[in-house]
């Protein structure tokens, strides 16, 4: 059984009031949801629940109850054990029999424990180092549980006036510039803290407790995150390489099993609206020093982005040269050349020009909290004792829009079998048909790496299987968009002519 594509055994479902009074609902759990996402710092899912018991009223359900899951993928694998809170009941609907079915909405625990831990003092130190010891210290979270990027630079100063941990970590996140391997970070203030439900694969987890690890990882190492997976939407062709001397493939492996793309659509292929008015084609930054009345501009733009090393594809994912309008000539042909006559008041430069059209505004408060009795420029000096408060004196800021807009600029849903190998903040490849049914059935824009940015478990404990709806994001394309060539196929009429 645990040799079927998508198979796992889900051992657990239990749930446990207020009053440590606990009911196993694995006989009452048609589905099992769990999501994963760079974005949110905390796993989330929702149980369907077929009742017959009137648990709502008898076990004295508020909405706080823990939810203890248990899975695994196989006998041989380590048994997943996750603890969530309840935090909502929705969609009750009476069925026959005098059963209702109603949503168990979960979270993890610690979101709870985050929004009512404040921390009031003061940090000195790297971000991420103030996140460690906040992580460790305020909230108690179990080292193994916990894996921190460094940051830079060394010297940052913080106060923290009586923040939640939530709010907390939300600071940390948006102003934290990766330290790097490299002399040169491609993406500045690409810091994203997430929880991940599986264990590294040559990991151990902790004989007793919840698995769920929380990470602070920047862009440009999940861009560095290649693994050696890959998905393909075709039937699967057996690799001996992968074979076992019983004859039966590595089921996780690049032709196993669970390797197999069960169906896959585009969300959203680019949008150029959202691009132009969040900022990612280009950008500018005013920032004001308050005592000193001294104005700094700041700029960003897609195209020298992309001049710097370490992307996932080299090439930005729109043309960026002039951005023409064409009329095309009237025309009741399908296979002949069409022309087209440029509109030139509908014609502009090119998207990355003019950063102004996109302006954001920020506060240095270089002086507002110094000790000094002389006012500081530390554009011009520099110091050990760096500045207190936030100082905005780069494009990071712009950068980060950049980040979250290209997230969803060009993403893909694909549904695989279940499997415990996989990660949000992981780059996997995958290989999807073109829509040409020409020689090269692989379509070169649309394969390639891709960065899991969400992952949505559906576990059964009915079926014992599950699936694994992936949304990938592809950051840019392997070569130029104008070097891309361009076949249009039509077929063959009765006549047995075509034109290509």
């Amino acid at each position: 059984m645990m040799n079927l594509q998508g198979s796992l055994e889900v051992t657990d479902c239990t749930i446990t009031n207020q009053f440590n009074e606990s009911v196993n609902l694995i006989m009452m759990t048609p589905m099992i949801t769990i999501f994963e996402d760079i974005e949110e710092p905390f796993l989330s899912g929702h149980v369907k629940v077929v009742d017959s018991l009137e648990l709502i009223k008898k076990f004295r359900m508020t909405n706080q109850e823990s939810l203890t899951l248990r899975f695994r993928q196989g006998s041989d694998r380590h048994n997943n054990t996750m603890v969530f809170k309840v935090y909502s009941i929705s969609d009750v609907q009476p069925e026959k029999d005098k059963a209702k079915t109603y949503t168990l909405h979960f979270i993890d625990p610690m979101y709870f424990k985050f929004h009512r831990t404040t921390i009031d003092r003061c940090f000195r130190g790297t971000l991420a180092s103030m996140l460690q010891k906040v992580m460790l210290e305020d909230i108690k979270l179990p080292g193994e549980l916990l894996h921190i990027e460094e940051t830079k630079p060394a010297n940052k100063s913080l106060i923290c006036p009586k923040w939640n941990v939530n709010k907390f970590v939300e600071h940390i996140k948006k102003q934290s510039t990766p330290r790097g391997d490299k002399e040169e970070i491609t993406y500045d203030k690409s810091m994203f803290f997430y929880q991940s439900l599986m264990f590294d694969v040559d990991a151990t987890p902790p004989e007793d407790g919840p698995n769920g690890i929380f990470y602070f990882k920047s862009f440009d190492t999940m861009l560095g995150s290649i693994k050696d997976k890959a998905f393909t939407y075709y039937p699967l062709i057996t690799n001996k390489e992968f074979e076992e001397e019983d004859g039966f493939k590595e089921i996780n492996s690049p032709t196993g099993k669970n390797s197999q793309i069960l169906s896959y659509g585009f969300k959203e292929k680019g949008n150029t609206v959202k691009a132009q008015e969040n900022g990612l084609f280009s950008a500018k930054q005013y920032t004001f020093d308050l005592l000193r009345g001294v104005f700094e501009t700041y700029d960003y733009n897609l195209e020298q982005l992309f001049n710097k090393k370490g992307h996932l594809s080299p090439f930005a994912p729109y043309y960026l040269g002039d951005d023409n309008t064409f009329m095309a000539e009237e025309s009741d042909k399908i296979n002949v050349d069409i022309n087209a006559q440029k509109v030139e008041h509908m014609s502009g430069g090119s998207p990355v020009e003019n950063s102004e059209s996109n302006l954001f505004y920020k506060v240095n408060s270089t002086n507002m909290f110094s000790s000094q009795d002389t006012i500081l420029d530390y554009t011009k000096s520099s110091t050990e004792q760096p500045p207190l408060g936030p100082e905005n004196r780069d494009s990071g800021d712009l950068e980060r829009k950049a980040i979250l807009s290209l997230l969803h600029n060009h993403t893909i849903d694909v549904k695989i079998p279940f499997r415990d190998d996989l990660k949000v903040g992981e780059c996997v490849s995958i290989f999807i048909p073109s829509n040409q049914m020409d020689d090269d059935d692989i379509s070169p824009v649309d394969s390639g790496l891709y960065l899991i940015t969400k992952m949505r478990y559906n576990l059964s404990s009915m079926t014992d299987r599950g699936t694994i709806v992936m949304t990938l994001m592809k950051e840019g394309i392997d070569k130029p968009i104008q070097d891309v060539q361009m076949s249009m196929t039509v077929p063959e009429d009765e006549s047995g002519s075509g034109s290509t």
